[in-house]
């Protein structure tokens, strides 16, 4: 298959008898996306050894989230929130986030703190249901002070998220 435009050639090909299946630049004359037959995909790599190999830099998404939309229960809701976010707000004193919802499997997020007080990430707290939480090292909650961060992942076996930090 071919797509061509004014200033682009594309060219999408399955390389029989490889199993590997390639997007190819052909204006610059070169092979971008590859998808080999275990289904690993490589960026810029023709012989990915990982699920993505990657060859160059990447950009995680940014967000800003005011610290004042956190629901009654101190929960954030995951379609919100890109893999990065700045959390922002006038908030008077320490503001306490006890969950986020709807965690997929391996989902990493960073939150930077850019309010001026200080934003507390709550230890196994009741206010959030169980699948929402924080297991934080220590058992203890996680402060970030101002323009701190922390990164979670999600874990499916946990049922919470887990700071990488």
């Amino acid at each position: 298959m071919e797509l061509i435009n004014s200033s682009n050639y594309w060219r999408i090909v399955n390389t029989f008898g490889t199993g590997v299946f390639k997007i190819k630049d052909q204006t610059n004359g070169a092979d971008r996306i590859f998808l080999d037959p275990s289904g690993n995909i490589g960026i810029g790599v023709s012989s990915p050894n990982t699920s993505l190999d990657l060859a160059g830099s990447f950009s995680r998404r940014i967000n800003t989230l005011d610290i004042g939309d956190v629901d009654s229960t101190h929960n954030l809701y995951k379609d919100s929130l890109n893999s990065v976010v700045r959390l922002i707000g006038p908030i008077s004193g320490a503001s306490t986030i006890t969950g986020i919802e709807q965690g997929a499997d391996g989902q990493i997020i960073t939150f930077i703190n850019l309010a001026t007080q200080n934003l507390v990430f709550a230890h196994e707290n009741a206010s959030s249901a169980a699948v929402n939480r924080f297991l934080l090292p220590g058992n203890a909650p996680v402060v970030l002070s101002q323009y701190e961060s922390i990164s979670l992942v999600y874990s499916v076996s946990e049922n919470r998220w887990l700071s990488k930090n």
